[in-house]
């Protein structure tokens, strides 16, 4: 487990192997990966174990299937760049004290039917998805694989938020660090 002596930037991890749904990412899987920028996790993961992300320092945000039920202590400890993590589904149970560190500041965003959300989740501040946007217009039910943008209710003002098809983040609010040399808007 982990990234030692591995360049790993993107990570697409598969919803099966040799014909088996991949169901859970495990304790430190990507533990020091600091180069990866973008991870797509599929449907078929329900849960993410300790550590399983702790120190990609240079991730800057994460989608989390509505199939994820569990995340391990500190999945995302030391992601010092990580500025927001979107959830698709209902929160997820956190096995430990927590899923971030004091270095790791993102913003949660959460869907308006999801269950199980307070004001705040594994201490971060909860932001509601209003309505989500395709380039063509239309309701998208994922961010995941399109360009769109998001309208993000923020103590009564509205933020927007758009995605690239690999679901990073092109523009987030501003104020926010440099992405690619793109500051965003």
């Amino acid at each position: 487990t982990g990234c030692y002596n591995r360049v790993l930037v993107s990570l697409i991890i598969p919803a099966t192997i040799e014909g088996k749904p991949v169901t859970g990412i495990g304790t430190g899987a990507f533990y020091e990966c600091h180069l990866l920028t973008s991870i797509n996790i599929p449907d078929s993961v329900t849960s993410i174990g300790h550590g399983a992300f702790a120190e990609c320092s240079n991730l800057t945000t994460i989608t989390i299937p509505n199939s994820v039920t569990g995340i391990g202590e500190h999945a995302f400890a030391e992601c010092s760049n990580l500025l927001a993590v979107t959830f698709l589904g209902d929160a997820p149970e956190v096995d430990g004290e927590d899923v971030f560190d004091d270095e790791t500041t993102p913003t949660i965003y959460r869907k308006p039917d999801a269950r199980g959300w307070g004001k705040t989740w594994g201490g971060r501040p909860v932001r509601l998805i209003r309505k989500a946007k395709s380039s063509t217009g239309s309701l998208a039910d994922s961010i995941v694989g399109k360009l769109i943008t998001l309208e993000v209710e923020d103590q009564g003002e509205s933020l927007q938020i758009q995605f690239n098809e690999d679901g990073s983040m092109l523009e987030g609010p501003s104020g926010a660090p440099e992405n690619n040399g793109r500051t965003y808007q």
